[in-house]
């Protein structure tokens, strides 16, 4: 701190004056306002006429808020303030002035000072002393890079780019703009007013991670140019008259109507490489990529998609006679991309593509076409949709095309989960050729519709690049709901119709509505079926490829119709060929499969309960017993039918029909329940009666049975099984305490328990009955005990 008395009229001094500066931020931004406060304070009683000075920075505006009676006089940049009529300063009084500071918009970022001093006179015996020192407090402000910029035509935009933040978002308003190249921060996103009024023709993209939206980009003459991880959403992207090296990569450029996604085209090229982009939708001009002379180009992992016009070309290769280039498991789809390369001469390798639904009426309508002299090698792609020739060779005016369909040499792969090494052709989805060894390499060649023979046609397509194919065909794969019901199956060859159980393999194949062929030739024998062929799959001669199956993965023990099957299951029909001395398939050569899973649902619910089920036979207790028969609809249903069937001889008299119709059938020992109106889910229908067992029936186990049916979505649903107790049991009388005739008739009691006990530990018959005082029975009597 510097404080200094200059005499007027020479005197020593006595007192001075004290500044303080106070910033109400430290940090701003580019074009934004901050405020300053300070006081000027006397520390003697003799001071008069104040004055303050502060200096800013170049070409920050500042505005005063408050002078506190003083003057601002603005003199060589520097502001002051003076109190003009020299007024007496009171120690206890500062003055205090306020100020707004305005940061240029593009001030670059950076710490800036501001500095300054108070000043006042001091009254001395009638002279003057001019007594100053440095204002104190805050005298710094940090300008931070801009989190969100505006660029206007006409702005000084490189130095508002130069100062914006990494992750900035920048706002590109309506112009065109053309300059010195200009250098992004990394990881900013741009945002321009659309891509027909703003125009870029810099060399903007030397950031990385940079996103882009509704604007054009044009990079004139450049040399080794390069964008990386750009995104760009209906943009276009131009390099024009460019030299050396051109490099793109892990670009996206989407939503591109109207331009082209990535136009990079000049002279004197060194090496293209345009490698793991995606370009999703353009109707202009060329397409995706345009490029010119070239030594060597790469274009690998990319993905084309969604152009509108099949009148445009999608990529375009112009290339001199000594270039190289390689096309590679690129991803191409519905008019994008692989209308060409067209190319003047050169080697061209396209390998690894998958194609899908490309043409182009530029190209006859073909994948791919040719211009001049060039030598194609094309292997490993993988062609959907594509019109023949998959290379048209009427563009090359008469010049030679070489074209060979397969790779120059033998290539380890794997195809079913076996591996194998070979010269490999190209997946066309139109190839129907066969694979008698197995080896993922069709038997018989394939003519793509141009100069050469695919000798080598692949029988699965590659995904990704890999040399794997799929393990096999899956023809189908979903879920099915089978009932406990019988269903009429018609034979495929005798037309025969058979009773089958829809909870059978066989079932669930009929469900699942694929195409099969099944003949009854074995039923007499078996009762089964034999599976001739699904899908138009036919079976072959033993031990050639036929149909296996399988639930949960494990062969089933008998044939078709036989196997039944359970909520969860999963059937599975692999057609493979068999193994002479297992007798059972080679799974490791499964060429097509059919996978069902199996859901086990019913309409209807019914479940039974007999409130006895066991009687003491020759006792006094009662011979007969209420039994309940409670259905439940799971969904909407009419007219529902319940059949019980009782045993032989035994008496059953209705108790509560719950609104039925009530029936005895014409079979014996079967009566019948049926409900003439309409139930929803959730709707339940309980119906009663009394059974009772004949005298003199013998001792034994006897079963109840019953069977529900009813009509859903118009379809007859038959024999759901009633399912809870099923059975009776007339057991000799061992047990004399609780007869109707014992002590307090059928209550066990104290005594009573007490008597069986000893019967027990000492191992001796019970009285009365003679019967054996096992252990089970004992656990009875004691359970009859607790429950009086």
């Amino acid at each position: 701190m510097t404080l200094a008395c200059v005499a007027v009229l020479a005197s020593p001094a006595m007192a001075g004056v004290v500044g303080e500066r106070t910033i109400n931020t430290s940090t701003v931004n580019p074009g934004e306002t901050f405020e300053v406060t300070v006081s000027l304070t006397a520390t003697g009683t003799s001071m008069r006429t104040a004055g303050i000075l502060e200096d800013l920075p170049d070409y920050w505006t500042l505005t005063t808020i408050d002078n506190d009676g003083l003057s601002h006089v603005i003199e060589d940049g520097n502001h002051t303030w003076v109190d003009e009529s020299g007024s007496t300063l009171d120690p206890a009084v500062p003055v205090t002035i306020v100020y707004d500071v305005t940061v240029p918009e593009n001030a670059t970022a950076g710490t800036y000072s501001i500095t300054g001093l108070v000043k006042a006179m001091e009254d001395v015996g009638g002279s003057f002393d001019m007594c100053s020192n440095t204002t104190k407090g805050d005298n710094s402000v940090t300008i931070a890079a801009a989190s969100v910029v505006h660029i206007n035509d006409g702005d000084d935009y490189k130095s508002k780019i130069e100062n914006a933040a990494a992750g900035a978002t920048i706002y590109w308003h309506e112009g065109t703009y053309s300059g010195d190249d200009v250098s992004l921060p990394d990881n900013v996103h741009i945002i321009g007013d659309g891509k027909d009024v703003v125009i870029f023709q810099e060399k903007l993209l030397d950031g990385e991670n940079i996103e882009a939206e509704g604007l054009t980009v044009h990079v004139f003459g450049s040399t080794n140019y390069k964008v990386t991880n750009l995104t760009v959403a209906d943009c276009g992207i131009t390099s024009l008259y460019a030299e050396g090296n051109i490099y793109v990569e892990n670009c996206t450029s989407t939503s591109n109507n109207g331009n082209i996604n990535l136009q990079v085209y000049g002279l004197n090229y060194g090496n293209l490489i345009i490698k793991y982009n995606t370009f999703d939708g353009s109707a202009y001009g060329m397409g995706s990529i345009v490029f010119g002379d070239f030594d060597n180009a790469e274009i690998i992992g990319n993905t084309f998609l969604n152009y509108d016009s099949a009148s445009n070309m999608g990529l375009i290769t112009m290339a001199t006679d000594t270039s190289t280039t390689v096309i590679e498991n690129n991803v191409i789809e519905n008019y994008a991309g692989m209308v060409a390369p067209i190319s003047v001469g050169g080697d061209v390798v396209i390998r690894g593509n998958t194609i899908d639904t490309v043409s182009s009426t530029y190209t006859g309508s073909s994948p791919i076409a040719a211009a001049g002299a060039t030598d194609f090698t094309v292997y490993q792609n993988n062609f959907f949709n594509c019109s023949t020739p998959y290379v048209n060779t009427d563009m090359a005016n008469g010049a030679t095309v070489s074209l060979t369909w397969h790779s120059p040499e033998a290539i380890d792969y794997t195809y079913q989960g076996n591996s194998y090494s070979s010269i490999l052709g190209n997946y066309y989805d139109t190839y129907t050729g066969s694979d008698a060894d197995g080896d993922g390499i069709g038997d018989s060649s394939y003519s793509p519709g141009a100069s050469g023979t695919d000798e080598y046609p692949l029988m699965a397509a590659f995904t990704d690049g890999e040399i794997e194919s799929e393990l096999f065909n899956e023809l189908y794969s979903g879920n099915v709901t089978v009932m406990e019901t019988d269903i009429d199956f018609t034979a495929s060859d005798s037309s025969e119709t058979y009773p089958v159980s829809q909870r059978t393999c066989l079932g669930a194949l009929l469900e699942s509505g694929v195409e099969y062929y099944i003949n009854d030739d074995s039923y007499a024998d078996y009762g089964s079926f034999y599976l001739e062929s699904i899908g138009g799959i036919e079976a072959q001669s033993w031990p050639g490829a036929s149909w296996g199956i399988y639930v949960n993965g494990e062969a089933t023990d008998y044939g078709l119709g036989l196997n039944s099957v359970s909520d969860g299951d999963v059937v599975s029909f692999y057609y493979a060929p068999w193994d002479t001395e297992t007798f059972a398939q080679d799974l490791d050569k499964v060429f097509y499969s059919v996978s069902i899973t199996v859901n086990d649902e019913t309409p209807i619910d019914a479940q039974r309960t007999i409130k006895y089920q066991t009687f003491n036979v020759d006792s006094d207790q009662y011979n007969s017993t209420l039994v309940t028969v409670t259905i439940t609809a799971n969904e909407y249903l009419e007219a529902l039918y319940l059949i019980e069937t009782v045993p032989s001889d035994w008496i059953l008299t209705s108790a509560d029909e719950d609104g039925a119709l009530f029936r005895e059938s014409d079979d014996p020992d079967t009566y019948e329940w049926m409900w003439a109106g309409s139930m929803n889910a959730g709707d339940s229908k309980t119906i009663k009666y009394v059974i009772q067992y004949p005298a003199g029936e013998s001792l034994d186990d006897y079963e109840f049975d019953g069977v529900v049916s009813a009509y859903v979505n118009n379809v007859d649903v038959d024999d759901i099984n009633v399912l809870g107790d099923s059975s009776i049991e007339l057991t000799e009388d061992w047990n004399p305490w609780d007869d109707i005739g014992s002590e307090e008739d059928e209550v066990v009691t104290g005594s009573e328990l007490q008597e069986a006990i000893k019967c027990w530990i000492n191992k001796i018959d019970i009285p009365e009955t003679g019967a054996e005082m096992t252990s089970d029975r004992m656990q009875e009597v004691i359970h009859l005990w607790l429950i009086q």
